[in-house]
């Protein structure tokens, strides 16, 4: 397992941060930069989303995953299980409350699932997390011009 992460900073509160990022997800997915789409979006009887998101990460080609919530604690954090993806593992979302705003941060601890995908995540490892502050900078930015 090999981690990757990016924080950024929102200028609204955590409720407000958290309330931007889940009113509605397939908005939210148009906001990041790598060309996301939400498929299948499901809230569960408990609350927790399912999803399966399709998304290109630089110049890999285009791959997609299911996006299976465990943690839904609204506003502190989200944690998923990437599924059904030679890149599964754990994604974690903490929206910590600062003097400014909020911190957001996103950690992927990647799991590669076959033994190709494997021995590459050394080379991957750069460009997932180069993909994830990209997105996680184009959220956040689309979040304090929509709110501000």
């Amino acid at each position: 397992m090999q981690s990757v992460e990016a924080s950024a900073m929102v200028p609204l509160s955590p409720e407000k941060t958290w309330d931007f990022f889940w009113e509605d997800p397939q908005r939210t997915a148009t906001y990041l930069a790598s060309s996301v789409t939400l498929e299948d979006f499901e809230i569960r009887a408990d609350g927790t989303p399912r999803y399966r998101m399709v998304q290109r990460i630089g110049p890999l080609p285009r791959i997609s995953w299911v996006s299976d919530y465990e943690v839904f604690d609204r506003p502190r954090q989200h944690v998923n299980k990437t599924l059904e993806s030679p890149l599964g593992g754990r994604f974690y979302g903490t929206f910590e409350p600062t003097a400014g705003g909020t911190k957001v941060t996103w950690r992927w601890d990647v799991e590669p699932q076959n033994l190709l995908v494997r021995s590459l995540l050394p080379v991957l490892r750069p460009v997932l997390a180069w993909s994830l502050r990209r997105d996680l900078n184009a959220w956040t930015k689309a979040a304090a011009d929509r709110l501000a």
